[in-house]
């Protein structure tokens, strides 16, 4: 179990990450859950996620990647060169998430975010060129020791240079690359699950659809979870998602 503590205006309240036992508190949101129950004055929400045994031999786990995947990672290793290392500067890691975000139309992050009540909770990862040292891809995890869990919270690319063919491909391959160096790695540590995060089953949005089939290429397997909302905290998100990030 992970805690996050933030705030509503002056409201404070707690994000609790992989509980196995959400409850009804004021202030409470339970984050991917597999517990599935009905709370009183809570509101769940089912969410999707491609998840990894890291249990199994590593040369198991990239059995499970597609033929192509393979080949893209090995070529980001080999001809690329990226190197696969561990972010020391958050601020810079920060600033790199939110060029991505605004890239994408997406809502921007800050350092409040990666906030947790442990520091150890939270690691992000990057990938770069050895040649240039320019970074590529990053990734920002959520960490359970406790349960030997790792949950991919973000990932960004750079949108440098993006409208080129070959760099869109460059990036694509050495972002592969660090999915799948950071599973090696964090196996290595002793974690025994990789979350890949959302995946949004039955949807027509052709974006959406080429972000599940990137994880799909990755193999695992398709898991249900659930959030828990106290069900003022569920509207208020509802009415003011524009301006409010929880």
């Amino acid at each position: 179990m992970v805690l996050q503590h933030k705030k509503i205006a002056i409201l404070p309240f707690r994000y609790v990450w992989f509980s196995e036992e959400p409850k009804f508190t004021f202030s409470t949101i339970y984050q991917k859950s597999y517990e599935k129950r009905k709370i009183p004055f809570t509101k769940r929400e089912v969410v999707h996620t491609k998840e990894i045994d890291l249990t199994k031999p590593l040369d198991k786990i990239q059995e499970g990647f597609s033929k192509t995947n393979r080949y893209k990672i090995r070529r980001a290793e080999i001809r690329d060169q990226a190197i696969f290392s561990i972010e020391d500067n958050r601020k810079e890691a920060i600033d790199f998430c939110n060029v991505f975000s605004t890239w994408k139309n997406l809502p921007s992050v800050s350092e409040n975010k990666f906030m947790f009540e442990e520091e150890h909770n939270f690691l992000i990862t990057k990938a770069s060129l050895k040649e240039s040292g320019e970074v590529l891809a990053r990734h920002y995890n959520i960490l359970d020791p406790a349960d030997k869990k790792v949950f991919m919270l973000y990932s960004a690319t750079t949108t440098k240079g993006m409208e080129a063919s070959k760099r869109r491909s460059l990036v694509s391959r050495v972002n592969r690359f660090l999915h799948a160096k950071e599973i090696a790695f964090f196996k290595k540590k002793g974690y025994e699950l990789y979350d890949f995060g959302g995946y949004v089953v039955d949807t027509e949005d052709e974006k959406l659809k080429g972000i599940n089939r990137f994880k799909d290429s990755f193999g695992g397997i398709l898991v249900e979870q659930y959030t828990y909302f106290p069900m003022w905290m569920y509207w208020l998100k509802k009415l003011m998602v524009s301006t409010v990030k929880i």
